[in-house]
């Protein structure tokens, strides 16, 4: 048993040394990873002051043979057993709803820049609107819609709700203040369970193609309003429904490195 056992450890070794030298079988890339350390170069020094096995250790890993494929294995496990994934950035909420951890932080209020930023952001920003109206251009801040926003029931329980966030702040404080602004996101929520089609998709962390073009109707109907000019139509005649995932659909699905899709 022994010895089959350490027979079967050095073929691996092994395929994974040939595989690496002629790369016979054909893997996909890995999404959303690069291999970005170089091949050190080898001195006496740098090998006594340990500054060179670190590196060659990373460079040998990044260049294993098989890697992809066995990454996504892993990954793969980690999703399906423990709802874990190794993928930065990318946190899996309640009935498998992916989220960036960006949008998180930020409904959460964990990045909260502070009231005197903002204000000072603010007026800033009214001192702009102001000189760029002086030769006849407006300004507009839009606040994008967010997904953690529109799927908070959805977030992990770990995360902890701050009492305040930059969202909120930045809306209390432009209200009033005369700078022009679209405050989508409160506009999405609004919208909650009343559409037709999906405005975010399951595994991306943007809008939907549909969600989008609400959005862009909604910038142009003010736009007009707001410089009193009529801009080239925006329409749409029918929705195109498919069983494939589309566009920015899957990108936070593909940054999983899955051996199968979500």
């Amino acid at each position: 048993m022994k010895y089959f056992l350490s027979v079967f450890i050095f073929c691996l070794f092994g395929l994974q040394i040939f595989q690496r030298s002629f790369n016979i079988v054909k893997q996909s890339s890995l999404i959303g990873v690069a291999d970005s350390t170089l091949r050190p170069v080898f001195s006496i020094k740098a090998y006594y002051t340990s500054e060179f096995q670190p590196v060659f250790q990373k460079y040998t890993e990044e260049k294993m043979g098989f890697r992809p494929t066995l990454i996504r294995l892993r990954n793969q496990f980690d999703y399906s057993v423990f709802r874990y994934t190794q993928a930065s950035g990318v946190v899996i909420g309640k009935n498998g709803m992916l989220f960036n951890i960006t949008y998180i932080q930020n409904y959460m209020g964990s990045v909260f820049k502070g009231e005197q930023e903002i204000r000072s952001e603010i007026s800033r920003l009214k001192m702009i609107q102001d000189e760029l109206k002086k030769h006849n251009v407006d300004f507009l801040v839009i606040f994008a819609p967010g997904k953690a926003t529109y799927y908070s029931e959805l977030i992990p329980g770990y995360f902890r709700k701050r009492p305040v966030t930059n969202y909120q702040a930045y809306i209390e404080n432009l209200s009033g203040s005369g700078i022009n602004f679209i405050d989508m996101n409160a506009w999405f929520l609004k919208l909650k369970g009343k559409t037709k089609y999906p405005l975010y998709p399951l595994n991306g962390t943007h809008l939907s193609t549909y969600g989008t073009a609400l959005a862009a109707d909604s910038m142009f109907r003010y736009i007009e309003k707001l410089r009193k000019i009529d801009l080239p139509g925006f329409s749409w005649d029918k929705v195109t429904l498919s069983d494939t995932m589309r566009y920015s659909d899957n990108d936070l699905g593909e940054l999983l490195n899955l051996c199968r899709p979500v």
